[in-house]
């Protein structure tokens, strides 16, 4: 079992970009909002060039730090509870986190400045 994920480099100066506007306490707070904004974009993640991994030369997470004790919910929310484990983690978990911080990056853009981006955010999870 895997227990070390790698992002591509490109992923990790989106993490840093994020982290500096946001001022998140810590980095896997960011990656679990990119994987709930993957989880609820509408096209496949299997057809979605957002969520290709070039790379894996950016930050690095534990498994454990990524998830804490919920990674069967995350697992469930990505439809991913009969794939087996090398598939799920790193090579799913990675892709939702590739695309999850592109659109994460989109919807600050969009946003402006922290404050409207948050209550976006809020809405989206509503929704």
């Amino acid at each position: 079992m895997q227990t070390r994920l790698r992002t591509s480099k490109e992923s990790k100066e989106l993490l840093n970009t994020l982290n500096s506007l946001l001022r998140m306490s810590n980095n896997a707070i960011i990656l679990r909002y990119a994987m709930i904004r993957s989880i609820q974009a509408t096209k496949p993640i299997e057809n979605d060039t957002d969520a290709v991994v070039n790379n894996n030369a950016g930050f690095e997470i534990s498994r454990s730090t990524l998830f804490g004790d919920n990674e069967i919910i995350y697992k469930a929310l990505m439809n991913a509870l009969e794939i087996d484990d090398e598939s799920f983690f790193p090579k799913l978990v990675n892709k939702h986190i590739e695309r999850g911080l592109k659109i994460m990056n989109r919807d600050y853009k969009l946003a402006g400045n922290k404050e409207k981006f948050i209550k976006n955010y809020i809405k989206k999870i509503e929704e």
